[in-house]
C-alpha cells in the first residue's frame, strides 16, 4: 500500500469536543525522526479539558516532503493546519525539535497562543552533532533494502547500544516506502545542521519548560537563554528523568502541566484535577 500524502497540508489528527470550544486547543507536535504518535499520552490525558491536534511536521509521519527544514515554515505548517479548522486560540505543546517549532509559533504568532509547553529544549543553538550514529544505522537498513521489522532490528542493533532509540526507530520503520521509514531520513541528515540553527526572539505569553534531569539538552548553561526570551517562563524539573521524560516519568509531567495551566487561568481551577 503507498501512503497518500496531502501536498498542501500536514498530516494531522484533531479531537474536538464542542463542549470544549471556549479553550485553546493543545497542538502536539514530535521531535526529530518523530510522528504524531509520540506525544499521544497528553492527548489523551487532556482530552477531557482540551481540544487536541496532533500533527506530523514536514519530512515527518505521513506529511509532505520538502527540501528544506527551516523553523519559520515549519511553524507556518502548523498554523496552516489550525487556520483550516478556524482555531483562534492554541497551546503549543513541543518535544525536543518540536519544541523548537512551538517556540517559533509562539514567537510569530503570538495572537494564537495562550501560552507554551516545551519538553526538554532550550532555546539555543545546538552545535555539535549528536545523532550521526544513528543517521550511520538508518543508512545500513536502508542499503540493505530491509522488508521485515526484525531484519531491521538486527541491522540496528548491531550498529547502536541504545534499546530506547532502537525501538524508537522501529515504530517508523516500514516497507511502504522506497526509504524503509516514514521520515525522509536523506533530507533530515541533510539539513540537521539547519535544526541546529536558532534565532533568537521574544514571546511574551506564559511558557513552561519541563526538562529532565538527566538529560544534557536544558543543562544549566541554556537555562540562561529562557527567561531573555520567554520573560514569563517556569522551569520544572522532571528528577531522574532523561530526553524522553514524557515516556519515562509521564505522571510528573502531566502535573506540571496540570499545575502550569491553573497558575496561568488556562483551566478552570474546580476542574478537580489530581496534582498529588
Amino acid at each position: 500500500m503507498t501512503i497518500i500524502r496531502n501536498p498542501d497540508l500536514l498530516n494531522h489528527e484533531y479531537t474536538f469536543n464542542e463542549n470544549l470550544k471556549d479553550r485553546p486547543t493543545l497542538v502536539l507536535i514530535h521531535g526529530l525522526m518523530g510522528d504524531l504518535q509520540n506525544l499521544g499520552m497528553i492527548g489523551r490525558h487532556f482530552a477531557d479539558r482540551f481540544n487536541i491536534l496532533r500533527v506530523d511536521l514536514v519530512n515527518h509521519g505521513h506529511s509532505f516532503y520538502r527540501n528544506q527544514m527551516e523553523y519559520s515554515e515549519m511553524a507556518a505548517d502548523v498554523l496552516k493546519v489550525v487556520s483550516h479548522y478556524g482555531i483562534k486560540e492554541i497551546i503549543p505543546v513541543g518535544h525536543s525539535m518540536g519544541g523548537k517549532v512551538s517556540m517559533r509559533i509562539s514567537f510569530d504568532y503570538p495572537d494564537y497562543c495562550r501560552g507554551l509547553v516545551v519538553l526538554d529544549m532550550a532555546p539555543v543553538i545546538y552545535g555539535k552533532r549528536g545523532h550521526d550514529d544513528i543517521f550511520y544505522a538508518i543508512n545500513q537498513v536502508i542499503a540493505n533494502n530491509c522488508t521485515e521489522r526484525e531484519e531491521c532490528r538486527d541491522i540496528l542493533k548491531a550498529n547502536l547500544d541504545n534499546p530506547g532509540v532502537i525501538n524508537f526507530l522501529l515504530k517508523s520503520f516500514t516497507n511502504e516506502e522506497p526509504h524503509k521509514f516514514l521520515f525522509n531520513a536523506l533530507i533530515l541528515e541533510r539539513e540537521y545542521d539547519h535544526i541546529g540553527i536558532w534565532q533568537e526572539s521574544v514571546y511574551a505569553g506564559p511558557s513552561a519548560f519541563i526538562y529532565g534531569g538527566d538529560s544534557p539538552y536544558v543543562d544549566q548553561e541554556r537555562q540562561l537563554a529562557i527567561p531573555r526570551q520567554f520573560p514569563r517562563s517556569k522551569l520544572y524539573c522532571v528528577e531522574g528523568a532523561t530526553h524522553w521524560l514524557h515516556a519515562e516519568q509521564p505522571r510528573t509531567v502531566f502535573k506540571y502541566m496540570e499545575v502550569f495551566f491553573e497558575d496561568n487561568g488556562l483551566l478552570p481551577v474546580d476542574s478537580n484535577l489530581e496534582i498529588n
